[in-house]
């Protein structure tokens, strides 16, 4: 066996590898390139282009919203006083079926 012989046949294979290795590699790092200036492109159209409109219409409907806000704001008020009153009803409705039971279980003890 001729190691030399061996070596010299397998450069051919090494180096198709090594293209392929590289080639991909190369694919990988333009693909991150690429997602960069993605981002920052993106990034610098929504600061410069979207975000002073949308400020612009907020200020705009600006006492349409405050007004909204208000009976949201209260509707949220009486969704939670309602929802506290029928927790505290299940809890003592609860509480009383417990009772029932362990009055049940437990009298004559």
């Amino acid at each position: 066996m001729d190691i030399e012989k061996e070596v010299r046949s397998a450069i051919p294979d090494v180096l198709a590898k090594m293209r392929e290795n590289i080639v991909f590699k190369m694919g990988q790092e333009a693909e991150v390139v690429a997602m960069d200036v993605l981002r920052t492109t993106i990034k610098k159209w929504v600061t410069d282009e979207l975000a002073p409109e949308v400020v612009a219409q907020l200020a705009k409907n600006k006492s349409a919203l405050i007004a909204e806000a208000e009976t949201i704001a209260e509707n949220l008020a009486a969704a939670i006083g309602e929802a506290i009153g029928d927790q505290a009803k299940k809890s003592l409705a609860n509480a009383y079926l417990v009772k029932g039971i362990a009055d049940k279980l437990f009298r004559g003890y």
